[in-house]
């Protein structure tokens, strides 16, 4: 299995993308998944990414030989057992074979699935001399049954590449610092930054700095309208 991360968010994973949320987000998930779509509709669904389920080709490959392979012999077996007059091992064999491919076929049907999601959003750095454009990533979800697979570390990557693109000269989030420092993020207090609420835990307010980064664009983080209708603010 591999996970294409590179795949922005279309209207139509509308459905998709909140049923990736709301499992991952637990007793939060609905509040999350509605902060996401207003958010979504305030970018005009731009900067929102989706990992897909993907099968490796090798697999498919594989899978084909073997099925192929399984009709082959349960065709020879069968033919010997009917030649020896054994009907009812044929009938078992054509049901093994039949459960066979329809576990295949189950595999197949995840291909496309999205199983993870990630968001960016404007919102403001409040620096002496103006207020700044600044990304927040947020929310960052994956599928329980997908995670720990690197499908979150591949959508924060995208995310940073993304921000970088859009000319962006930070990017912020509020998470764990054990995982994000992994991946370039580091604790927005360090860098002059200030929590947009004291609701967010200090090691959780992290920033990575992007090339149009400058020293002078220092001060608090103000959050989109969209955190704040929602509730959301220190959730994530």
């Amino acid at each position: 299995m591999v996970v294409r991360a590179q795949r922005p968010e279309d209207p139509e994973d509308k459905a998709a993308v909140r049923r990736v949320i709301t499992e991952a987000f637990g007793p939060e998930g609905a509040k999350v998944a509605d902060l996401a779509e207003a958010l979504a509709a305030s970018m005009n669904n731009r900067l929102s990414f989706v990992a897909e389920h993907a099968e490796q080709e090798g697999q498919a490959t594989q899978q084909g030989q073997a099925t192929q392979l399984g009709q082959a012999g349960q065709e020879g077996q069968a033919a010997q057992l009917g030649q020896a007059g054994q009907e009812g091992q044929a009938t078992q064999l054509g049901q093994a074979g039949q459960e066979g491919q329809a576990a295949q076929q189950g595999q197949a049907g995840q291909e496309g699935q999205v199983v993870g999601h990630v968001q960016l959003s404007r919102s403001w750095v409040d620096a002496p001399a103006r207020l700044v454009d600044v990304l927040v990533l947020s929310p960052l979800g994956v599928l329980p049954r997908y995670q720990s697979k690197g499908i979150g570390k591949q959508l924060v990557a995208r995310s940073i590449a993304e921000a970088e693109k859009a000319g962006a000269p930070m990017l912020f989030l509020e998470g764990s610092p054990a995982y994000y420092s992994r991946l370039g993020f580091e604790p927005g207090g360090r860098h002059g930054f200030t929590r947009p609420s004291v609701r967010i835990p200090e090691a959780a307010f992290q920033v990575v700095l992007l090339p149009a980064y400058e020293p002078w664009m220092t001060g608090a983080l103000v959050y989109n309208e969209q955190f704040w209708a929602h509730d959301c603010v220190g959730l994530r």
